[in-house]
Parts: C-alpha cells; sequence; structure tokens
C-alpha cells in the first residue's frame, strides 16, 4: 500500500479519530515498515522508492525525508527514541545496507 493506516487506542481523547492514514512521500511507492517513536512524537515510514519519511504523530504532516538508497524493508526506533535505524532489502545473496540516524526529530 501507499499509505499506513494509524489507529488510536480506545484511550485517545477524540474518539472520532480513531483511524488515520498517512501518505508516505507523494504516495508514489509502496509503505514496507511503520514505527512509532517511543515518546509516540513521530512516525517513520519506510518505502520501495529508498526513503524513510518522519512524521508528526499528532498532524501526521510529513516533518523531514532521510534517503536510504535501496528499498527501504525495515525502520525501528531505538528504546530512547534518539536514533532510527533502517536495513534495505537483500537479495538472497547480498545483505542489504543498514544505516543509523541520530533524532533531530525528538
Amino acid at each position: 500500500s501507499k499509505q499506513a493506516m494509524i489507529w488510536r487506542s480506545p484511550t485517545t481523547p477524540d474518539p472520532r479519530a480513531s483511524c488515520r492514514t498517512i501518505t508516505h512521500g507523494k504516495g508514489a511507492c509502496r509503505v514496507n515498515s511503520v514505527a512509532i517513536s517511543p515518546r509516540d512524537r513521530v512516525i517513520a515510514t519506510g518505502g520501495d522508492d529508498g526513503s524513510i519519511q518522519i512524521s508528526d504523530t499528532a498532524t501526521l504532516k510529513p516533518l523531514m525525508t532521510l534517503k536510504l538508497g535501496a528499498p527501504v524493508a525495515v525502520v525501528r526506533f531505538s528504546p530512547d527514541g534518539r536514533m532510527l535505524v533502517a536495513s534495505a532489502k537483500a537479495k538472497p545473496e547480498l545483505s542489504g545496507p543498514i544505516r543509523v540516524w541520530l533524532a533531530p526529530w525528538d
């Protein structure tokens, strides 16, 4: 899918906002992985276009785009939310690149 669905818990202050969508980039590529920062401030989506989009959880507006350079397989935040790790899809005989970013967003 070109979008990620974001559901809020039943304890969300506004129950009408129980499900929203976030579009990765311009919606031209498939979203392969989604991660929410430990402090619930940002969402990272990784796509087939090799980019990682960082979006605000409250507004779902993009804050920045990071480049991995190959289709993204997985995005994950460190437990303290200060780092984001992304790995690329790999061919069976090769391992894909892995990249770590320090968090300017949290």
